[in-house]
């Protein structure tokens, strides 16, 4: 396989989307933010062109809704906790104003409800790795720094206002859930030195919260995202997110097709991780078949079909390819869609 580079990679998170899009029995919908409504519509015409609707529309204000959901038949509304949940995210943002400057965007703060109490499990981890399938291009430094300051900013805020109590439930916070393995070859997270030549993934709190509790038996419970920070708009999961939860049969409450930068998972030899990555694993399989037989039926090639795939592993270079930062909706805007070209006799 050729080495992995941003034509390709846009074009397979395009195609992994494209495949979860046509398996969906229900036209899919997602949310956007008012400046960005343009480019969804233009993601909407471009898979309509390929045979494969979806459904846009505004998402709700943070005001009105600050809470991401993982489904299930008993989450149709917070539970006996929503007005507690609300409470904490409204303390969080008013912290705000005690900083200088705000530029903690994308900043989802993971957790999870109980009738006893609220596990918070923080922001982003962050751990670098080495690639496999793309070259470490000489922005990555900055972009890890930023990461990094984005996540112990975060931190920062949940220690500095971490109630242990409010209304009888309790608060309890867990900022650093997962540590590699030893010769995993993944470095442990808030590490202040970028690596030469390594890559970083960034395990979202939704997800870390998931793993977590992956086995904590209470039908009650669920897993939830705070949406913090003025920089943070959009009160939906993103794209590689909704796809982990819906693999895992807790769907979001929201999706939308902005950033999932350098989305990853902990180390597979990390508690719970290998339980929940197995049917990831195939479903991401499952939706690059579909997206692959979508483009096939309607005669079209993308970047991605030149790089000569042929393993069983396209989940791995997916990962890699959520490295090549920016929206899915660019994503999906920049992938070139030629026409087949047929073999004459």
């Amino acid at each position: 396989m050729k080495t992995l580079e941003k034509a390709e990679a846009d074009a397979l998170c395009t195609i992994v989307l494209l495949g979860y899009c046509q398996s969906k029995k229900k036209t899919p919908t997602f949310v956007y933010e008012l400046k960005s409504k343009e480019d969804y519509s233009k993601v909407k015409s471009i898979f309509n062109g390929l045979g494969v609707q979806i459904t846009i529309q505004e998402a709700l204000p943070k005001t009105e809704n600050a809470v991401i959901i993982a489904e299930t038949s008993r989450t149709a509304y917070y539970g006996s906790n929503k007005k507690i949940i609300s409470d904490i995210e409204n303390r969080l943002n008013r912290s705000l104003e005690k900083l200088t400057e705000d530029n903690l965007f994308g900043a989802y703060i993971g957790g999870r409800s109980t009738i006893a109490a609220i596990e918070l499990i923080g922001s982003s981890i962050i751990q670098q790795y080495r690639p496999r399938y793309r070259a470490v291009d000489s922005d990555i430094e900055d972009r890890y720094s930023k990461a990094i300051k984005n996540t112990r900013g975060v931190s920062g805020i949940l220690r500095e206002n971490y109630i242990p109590q409010i209304d009888k439930v309790k608060i309890r916070l867990e900022l650093e859930p997962f540590e590699p393995e030893e010769n995993s070859g993944v470095r442990p997270g808030f590490q202040d030195q970028y690596l030469p030549g390594h890559l970083f993934k960034s395990i979202h709190g939704m997800v870390a919260s998931m793993i977590l509790f992956a086995f904590v038996d209470d039908k009650n419970a669920f897993n939830f995202e705070l949406a913090y920070s003025r920089g943070t708009t959009k009160v939906a999961s993103c794209f590689p997110c909704c796809a982990f939860m819906t693999a895992n049969g807790v769907p979001p409450s929201a999706t939308h097709l902005g950033r999932g930068d350098n989305w990853n998972l902990p180390d597979p030899n990390l508690r719970n991780v290998t339980y929940l990555k197995k049917p990831w694993v195939e479903k991401i399989n499952e939706w690059y078949q579909m997206g692959m037989k979508v483009l096939a039926d309607k005669r079209k090639t993308t970047a991605w079909h030149d790089m000569g795939f042929s393993g069983s592993d396209v989940h791995e270079v997916f990962l890699e390819a959520l490295t090549f930062e920016g929206p899915f909706t660019q994503k999906v805007i920049d992938t070139t869609f030629e026409e087949q070209k047929v073999s004459g006799g």
